[in-house]
Formats: C-alpha cells, sequence, structure tokens
C-alpha cells in the first residue's frame, strides 16, 4: 500500500552534488551522513509497512 513515493530531499541531493564538486567540512560532511543516515530508514521503514 504505497500511496506515495518516496523521493530524496533537495537538501540531501545539493549536498551530495557539494560534496562531489568541491568536498565538505567536516560539519557538513556530517550533515551529510545524517541525512543520508535519515533517508534509508525512512526506506527501511516504508518497506517494512508495505
Amino acid at each position: 500500500m504505497n500511496i506515495k513515493l518516496r523521493v530524496e530531499s533537495k537538501e540531501l541531493l545539493v549536498y551530495r552534488i557539494l560534496d562531489i564538486r568541491k568536498g565538505l567540512s567536516i560539519d557538513d560532511a556530517a550533515h551529510l551522513a545524517r541525512l543520508e543516515k535519515g533517508y534509508k530508514g525512512e526506506v527501511i521503514f516504508d518497506g517494512r509497512i508495505d
């Protein structure tokens, strides 16, 4: 019962692009890691609900 597909946030996409293009500071890299972890958790949660 997947009502709406999960999409990555714009913030997550921007951080990924910036990391590839110029690298991130330690604080920004930690923030990117939290965003990635959160998105992966949401995807896992969605899979368990279906």
